[in-house]
């Protein structure tokens, strides 16, 4: 449910596919974008950082 006394921020990265020509966007929401470049500021690529630590180099016998 909508609260329109609330103000909203999406942290957005600044993936082309976020951006859009024609997007209208409501008085009480903002969008930030993270700076180009900056996987550091994006949470899921600290969850990638750790799945590829964890299974690189590794030789599994099955996909199961």
């Amino acid at each position: 449910m909508q609260n329109k006394n609330e103000f909203k921020i999406i942290i957005l990265d600044n993936g082309s596919f976020h951006h859009a020509r024609t997007l209208q966007i409501a008085d009480n929401i903002a969008l930030l974008f993270l700076p180009t470049y900056s996987p550091e500021l994006n949470p899921a690529e600290r969850i990638w950082h750790f799945i590829k630590q964890e299974l690189a180099m590794h030789a599994f016998k099955s996909l199961e």
